[in-house]
């Protein structure tokens, strides 16, 4: 069950996020057109393990502004293993310098993945924000269905604030220049 004040926390955040993009000290431009912002963006997965939980481990997909130095498309395999889906995100270039770069966190829909909204992942992030998606183990299209239904869905706001928590430590909160880092 997700607790009250995890609730008021991720609407702020995605409050404070939208307003960023109004904000003179953003590096957000307005909104404009989907994709036209015209402004490279990367994609990595990282791996982190919870060590509070038994060291509950989550695959989380993050896009961002990037440099383009000619890397490869980034390839997702959202539905089936064998075929790649690819868009425009750069495969894992260097995080374009900037300063305080708003933090979105995507938590994917019940048995689905982390990459099932990748085209609107590398929107947001042509527009300078980061966005970190995990897969949430045990809820996740490549996990079996079971019986343990009502415990895989508690661990889904767990696995939220554990990846805002890592975000916001190092080396993660400099290398994406989060929330004022320089």
């Amino acid at each position: 069950m997700m607790l009250p004040h995890h609730s008021i926390i991720l609407a702020l955040i995605v409050s404070l996020s939208l307003q960023l993009v109004h904000s003179e000290d953003s590096s957000c431009a307005e909104w404009g057109a989907f994709n036209a912002s015209g402004a490279a963006v990367g994609h990595r997965t990282i791996t982190i393990s919870d060590e509070t939980r038994d060291n509950r481990t989550l695959n989380v997909d993050i896009w961002y502004p990037a440099i383009n130095n000619g890397e490869e498309f980034a390839r997702y395999n959202p539905l089936l293993p064998s075929q790649g889906v690819y868009y425009s995100a750069l495969d894992n270039p260097q995080v374009a310098p900037s300063r305080n770069l708003p933090l979105l966190v995507f938590s994917h829909g019940y048995g689905s993945i982390r990459q099932q909204s990748a085209l609107l992942m590398e929107h947001l992030a042509s527009w300078g924000f980061v966005i970190a998606s995990p897969d949430h183990a045990g809820n996740s299209m490549n996990d079996p269905v079971g019986d343990d239904i009502p415990f895989t869905i508690q661990d889904r706001p767990k696995d939220v604030s554990f990846v805002i928590d890592t975000m916001l430590s190092s080396p993660y909160v400099d290398e994406f220049y989060l929330g004022g880092s320089d």
